[in-house]
């Protein structure tokens, strides 16, 4: 069920990193995208799929990881993301293609949830560096996409005074706060 799905995405940081992902393991994840609906249908993003270790590495020294996490440098060696997609435009998203990367993402990352995987969005990384990983004329990157088999328990919790900062407890739960459909809702039938 979509519902079920939706609950197991979360934001992954920590993989088992000794889980291999080849390319095939991620082409259905990119088609869930290239299916998904565009602004216009313009289809404008592309994608690279990264999976060779050498490249991961590099890669992975671009990105930076969970911001409100403070005292956390990010997954250690055996618990980082095992491929990447990369997402790719040819210009600075407007308004739309912002939208249809948001779409891309959360298609692929429920494809992911459906195939044993997790995955984080990573709108944190050195762009120029990043780029330069790639070398794609007219392209470039607007959002990292980390993929694996999870190795972390995520859970959610009620937001509490306002505070929507995900933590973590000292056994390595990732608790992430998210605000109740009644905070949420601001206008229903019957209300005028």
């Amino acid at each position: 069920m979509l519902h079920d799905l939706i609950l197991k995405n979360r934001s992954y940081r920590r993989f088992d990193e000794g889980h291999h992902l080849t390319k095939e393991d991620l082409l259905p994840l990119i088609d869930a995208a290239c299916l998904s609906p565009s602004a216009g249908n313009l289809q404008r993003i592309r994608y690279a799929v990264v999976t060779e270790k050498k490249l991961c590495d590099a890669l992975f020294e671009k990105l930076a990881f969970a911001a409100y996490l403070k005292d956390w440098a990010g997954p250690e060696e055996g618990e980082r993301p095992a491929a990447y997609l990369v997402l790719f435009t040819e210009k600075a998203p407007d308004a739309t293609l912002g939208i249809d990367i948001g779409i891309a993402s959360e298609a692929i990352l429920l494809s992911a949830v459906e195939r044993g995987l997790g995955g984080c969005v990573i709108r944190s990384f050195g762009k120029e560096a990043t780029d330069a990983l790639f070398s794609v004329p007219g392209w470039h990157p607007e959002l990292v996409i980390a993929l694996g088999v999870p190795r972390e328990c995520v859970r959610l919790t009620e937001v509490k005074d306002g505070d929507i900062r995900y933590y973590r407890l000292p056994d390595g739960t990732h608790m992430v706060p998210k605000r109740s459909l009644d905070e949420v809702l601001i206008f229903s039938d019957g209300a005028i």
